[in-house]
């Protein structure tokens, strides 16, 4: 058997799970929803390796694979197994109804999770946080991240592991991962301000003049800037909720910048970046002449 940690691949998981279905299929009980290994190894990406098993021939393994993903809180199959719990012998139907209502108690804890968070400390606050990454939904990201940045230290650090886990079980989260695990910005007006009046000045100035104009940028200018322009980025998308607080001219520089941002943002993609000059050297061997 291949040995439990993080590091197990899609083949490995794909090994032992061919095992369990082979004992759940010759009538052992609990063979895939009660295996450690199959649990503690679960990531969301193996999901695909566990949906075909929903439509195996056996029952037997049907109603196994519904417990197993019951045990792991895995929303993608709902879809599937709500089609199954009408379709599906009796047994199978069972199994599916104790999924729905797992799925159905997880949303309603998600509430009082959150109000763990806000109130207590310790290892109340610890398994909450971790509780949330296993069954928390994307729209229940903003009111995790408000807690996110309200605290500090280690507690931060586990509602950050919540939310990349949430965000890894839902692949459409992905392009918005640096975003969702940005400490949020609480509202500060002249703070925003200043912080808008250098980016401004960034890309409508020096960027405009000095940048823009040339079909070629060296790597490193590229990185210098594409780093600005993802902090900018970053930090509007924290700023955003703020803008309710803010006045009506703080909210047109947020505008106005928003989209110099984007702007910025396609005319960097068109250029052609070229190797700096100092790295040519030493790949030619005559780095110090």
């Amino acid at each position: 058997m291949p040995p439990f940690g993080e590091g197990v691949t899609r083949v490995e998981y794909l090994t032992r799970l061919t095992e369990c279905v082979s004992l759940a299929a010759a009538g052992k009980r609990g063979a895939l929803s009660e295996d450690r290994f199959l649990t503690a190894n679960y990531r969301p990406e193996f999901y695909g390796t566990l949906e075909s098993q929903l439509s195996n021939l056996s029952p037997l393994v049907r109603r196994e694979a519904v417990e197993l993903l019951t045990a792991l809180g895995e929303r993608a199959a709902m879809d599937a197994v709500r089609r199954m719990r009408v379709e599906d012998t009796e047994f199978v139907s069972l199994a599916c109804l104790g999924y729905l209502s797992s799925m159905e108690q997880a949303d309603t804890a998600v509430p009082d999770l959150i109000d763990i968070l806000r109130h207590s400390r310790g290892s109340e606050f610890a398994v909450a946080a971790r509780r949330l990454g296993s069954i928390a939904r994307p729209e229940d990201i903003p009111a995790i991240r408000k807690e996110y940045g309200r605290v500090d230290g280690e507690m931060r650090e586990q509602i950050a592991s919540a939310l990349s886990r949430i965000v890894t079980r839902h692949p459409s989260l992905e392009p918005k991962r640096r975003y969702i695990m940005s400490v949020p910005v609480f509202p500060d007006e002249a703070a925003f301000t200043a912080f808008a009046d250098r980016a401004i000045d960034y890309l409508g100035v020096r960027y405009h003049e000095s940048i823009e104009p040339r079909r070629r940028v060296t790597e490193r200018t590229y990185n210098n800037v594409a780093s600005s322009i993802r902090t900018m980025q970053v930090r509007l998308y924290n700023e955003r909720e703020n803008l309710r607080y803010y006045s009506r001219e703080a909210s047109d520089r947020f505008s106005y910048l928003e989209d110099l941002v984007v702007w910025a943002a396609e005319d960097l993609a068109g250029k052609e970046v070229v190797m700096d000059e100092r790295k040519v050297g030493r790949l030619a061997g005559i780095d110090g002449l």
